[in-house]
């Protein structure tokens, strides 16, 4: 194909429609509107019978052109108190008992959601059941305005916050910033599970649905030679303002894009407001803690059309990308999970062992010689450690009884 018959690039399309709306070379166009919004947090559209409708809308924080829309994490139930570390995992104890527990704990995470989000976050209510795998849930904020789950009970005693799109839209200014420095300096195995970004094109200025879908055609969702799934919902074919929507990827891949027409959704047949969405799993990623503060790098990352919408919003050329990696983790195990493993595979022969290797105690009498055992069955490898071994400082400062430096922290120095 010669260079008279290829496909014209995405920023020329993006020109020629930013033309026809008057907003050619005009990125104040955009900031405008960001600012007329900033004043309200809301947007005026119309609905389905043409009345005036005030939308809830989140702006990017200071330079920022991408939003979180949605995000969970996860972190250690001793992150709230070692009290409640084993509780929920007492066989001793009823349901009834947990459940009565579970109320009180839901309000201590609560009061730490507060401090993070704002007050709004200290409302919660428990759903009567469980919700992801977990023992117990709580929903945040009430039946008007619901602004996520807490989770918790099984799950390696961890606890799982779901902070919605209506969540990240009620919290405070610069939530994020609060998040991240509470999972990053204050909670215990904390890590994040899934976000969502969003960026706004108020005045369909460089985005619209035939846009995207034609990036989708130039291979400008993907990022190897496999192209990804792609979904068209909504009037595509006969349009009449109901909105459309282009989905591409799967969520069960950890990457997922999505573009619709926003306006249209809430009834303004004639809105050119257009949403692009990117969610990001774990499955097969790593949620850096700093995708909560920079969103707008990760978004570009993403997909090179996403890049292409930040620097047609930004009116430049954006080279502060960052890409999230893909890595295949081996899950860790705990000391007391690596002895049950241990205990069920070779159990039986340590105890054939102690009756073969015997030796006379110092009464004469016999008995298993453990030594001996473990010796014969210790590695010689120089670099022995198991690499999913996990020994966590807990272990090290409250080690249980069978820990040989147990009784001794007062004499000598705890071996790391």
């Amino acid at each position: 194909m010669s260079d008279s018959q290829a496909q014209p690039c995405l920023r020329t399309i993006f020109q020629e429609q930013a033309q026809s709306l008057g907003l050619i070379h005009d990125t104040a166009g955009y900031r405008e509107k960001i600012n007329q919004i900033a004043s309200t947090q809301q947007l005026l559209v119309k609905d389905k019978k043409g009345n005036d409708l005030l939308v809830p809308v989140r702006i990017p924080c200071g330079s920022e052109q991408v939003i979180v829309d949605a995000c969970n994490f996860v972190f250690g139930v001793e992150t709230i108190g070692d009290f409640y570390s084993n509780i929920f995992n007492d066989p001793q104890l009823t349901h009834e008992e947990k459940e009565s527990h579970a109320h009180e704990f839901a309000f201590h995470i609560s009061a730490q959601l507060a401090d993070i989000f704002g007050s709004d976050f200290s409302n919660i209510t428990y759903n009567g059941s469980g919700r992801n795998f977990y023992e117990f849930a709580f929903t945040i904020g009430d039946h008007d305005a619901k602004l996520g789950h807490i989770c918790f009970g099984g799950q390696n005693n961890t606890i799982l916050v779901m902070i919605t799109g209506t969540g990240c839209q009620y919290g405070n200014e610069y939530w994020e910033y609060n998040l991240y420095n509470w999972l990053k300096y204050d909670a215990q195995r904390s890590k994040l599970t899934r976000i969502d970004y969003a960026h706004d094109d108020f005045n369909g200025a460089y985005s619209s649905p035939e846009i995207a879908n034609d990036a989708d055609s130039q291979g400008m969702f993907a990022l190897t030679n496999n192209l990804p799934s792609v979904q068209h919902l909504g009037d595509w074919k006969r349009h009449k303002g109901r909105g459309r929507t282009l989905q591409i990827g799967k969520r069960e891949n950890g990457k997922l894009y999505r573009g619709y027409e926003k306006g249209k959704k809430f009834g303004d047949a004639e809105s050119p407001w257009f949403r692009s969405e990117v969610e990001f799993g774990s499955t097969g990623h790593l949620l850096e803690l700093q995708m909560l503060i920079s969103p707008t790098q990760y978004f570009a990352g993403a997909y090179p059309f996403c890049l292409e919408v930040v620097e047609a919003a930004k009116g430049e050329i954006f080279e502060n990308v960052s890409r999230i990696p893909s890595v295949q983790k081996e899950s860790e195990i705990s000391v007391d999970k690596s002895i049950a493993i241990w205990k069920t595979q070779a159990g039986r022969y340590l105890a054939v062992y102690r009756e073969l290797f015997m030796k006379k105690d110092a009464n004469g009498n016999l008995v298993s010689d453990d030594t001996k055992i473990l010796d014969m069955l210790v590695t010689d490898k120089a670099d022995y450690y198991p690499p999913r071994l996990k020994v966590c400082e807990k272990f090290i400062k409250n080690p249980p009884t069978y820990a040989p430096w147990a009784d001794q922290r007062s004499r000598c120095e705890i071996p790391v």
